[in-house]
């Protein structure tokens, strides 16, 4: 579960506007996906390739910590996620 304290640093630093599904654009202001990894990797003090790994069956919360933050601040649809998680 992703801290709500965590989570507010991560919007005050890379997207102080908040995504609005009614202008696209805002997406052109959010954060770029490589930051958010790059955030995701630092606060949880793991090499990018740790975060990138995926396996059945097993969970990695900093995966689905950096998925949630996509989500929430790119509002960006799963495919466009996996596709910038592999």
């Amino acid at each position: 579960m992703v801290s709500a304290g965590f989570a507010a640093r991560v919007k005050k630093k890379s997207f102080s506007k908040k995504h609005h599904e009614g202008v696209p654009e805002s997406k052109l202001l959010a954060s770029d996906v490589s930051v958010v990894r790059d955030m995701v990797c630092r606060s949880y003090g793991v090499k990018e390739e740790e975060l990138l790994a995926w396996r059945r069956g097993r969970p990695n919360e900093t995966r689905n910590v950096a998925i949630c933050l996509l989500r929430q601040l790119r509002g960006s649809k799963l495919k466009e996620i996996g596709r910038n998680l592999v």
